[in-house]
């Protein structure tokens, strides 16, 4: 229903019920509300006229059973039955709220569960707020999970925290800034300042120093990001961008693998110590991998494999990486690949001997194929 002051929209259905009460044009509400936030964290480069003086609303909306139509149109977010959301929106005071609750909520893989969002907005001070009762994230759950953001003046304070209460323990209390910028050619920046906070994973707590980060489309530049656990530790230092002369460094030191994939899915499952360095470079537009690591007693699918070495070194006569890995247990070698990777060709030219490797090493590849590999290769 339309008139000249006013609008009106309610929906019944066995989907979602919805009521949206005031004088607004649906077509102009996503720029406006751009342009609110934009007065906060500058989200929008474009400079856009004067604030709305027109749009105003409230809404109320009851996601009953919204799943089968976010399958068909946004198959990697899923609403929980019986989920609410309702606030107001009135941008010539540059006011906006919206408050939810959802007993479940998931992005792609990560699902929250009864989560409260709350959102406010004032002249003075973006902030919002959500809570839930646990966060499934790829193979751990963050409980109690809490994030905090308060932004004014371009500027967006974070503060996130969880905790499981429970062995092995799960905790963490992160604090950040987080600001755009602009270069002269209209490419826009994120910098990321963090404070000193620390986590807890699988009981071993961590510190994360003070530093500085920034984000563009072409190039990532961390400023001594250091995290550390009495002897263990990361460090990212330099930039990483189509510039040649730019290198990223990885630094690490008895980190352990299995923990590592609790964060990034990997094609196997390793364990061991891992030290030394890991060098992020671009070649003609090629990204490419240097690396000196060192494994300590390196298994991969529960096979083991042993002590283990991997060199890759940049060959500036050939422009390739030189590979030299090893894997030995004692002085018996059982893995030795070698060889060169030109990056700017796309070329492989690599020797890999096996000697008395279990076959068990390769039986979750095969699986579609054969179980119960065994024996020596």
């Amino acid at each position: 229903l339309n008139a000249p002051d006013s609008s009106y929209i309610v929906l019944n259905s066995d989907f979602m019920d919805a009521e949206i009460s005031g004088q607004f044009k649906m077509s102009e509400l996503p720029g406006s509300f751009i342009s609110l936030m934009d007065d906060y964290v500058n989200v929008d480069p474009e400079e856009r006229d004067e604030s709305d003086s027109l749009n105003h609303l409230s809404y109320i909306l009851n996601f009953k059973r919204i799943d089968p139509v976010l399958d068909f149109f946004l198959p990697d977010i899923q609403i929980g039955d019986s989920s609410t959301l309702s606030g107001s929106f009135y941008p010539s005071i540059s006011h906006f709220s919206g408050i939810g609750v959802f007993p479940t909520f998931e992005i792609a893989e990560n699902k929250w569960n009864n989560l409260h969002l709350d959102i406010q907005i004032n002249p003075a001070l973006m902030s919002a707020e959500t809570y839930s009762d646990s966060l499934n994230l790829n193979k751990f759950t963050l409980q109690n999970q809490k994030i905090s953001m308060k932004a004014r003046q371009d500027t967006a304070n974070w503060h996130i925290s969880w905790q499981n209460n429970a062995l092995p323990a799960y905790a963490g209390d992160i604090n950040f800034d987080a600001f755009f910028s602009y270069e002269d050619d209209g490419n826009r920046n994120m910098h990321i300042k963090n404070a000193l906070s620390e986590y807890v994973f699988n009981n071993e707590t961590w510190q994360i120093f003070p530093s500085q980060m920034t984000f563009s489309k072409s190039e990532y530049t961390f400023d001594s990001l250091f995290i550390m656990n009495k002897d263990k530790f990361i460090l990212a230092n330099g930039t990483y961008s189509k510039n040649e002369k730019d290198q990223l460094t990885l630094s690490m030191k008895d980190l352990n693998l299995n923990g590592i994939t609790e964060f990034i899915k990997l094609p196997a499952e390793p364990e061991g110590l891992i030290e030394g360095n890991i060098i992020l470079r671009n070649e003609n537009d090629n990204p490419y991998i240097l690396s000196d690591l060192v494994v300590d007693t390196l298994k991969v699918n529960d096979v083991l494999l042993g002590s283990t070495t991997i060199l890759a070194r940049w060959e500036e006569e050939t422009n390739s990486i030189q590979l030299d890995a090893r894997s030995k247990i004692d002085q018996f070698e059982l893995v030795n690949v070698s060889g060169d990777y030109k990056p700017g060709e796309g070329m492989l030219n690599f020797n890999i001997r096996l000697n008395n490797l279990e076959l068990a090493a390769f039986e979750r590849y095969t699986s579609r194929i054969t179980t119960g590999l065994d024996g020596l290769c």
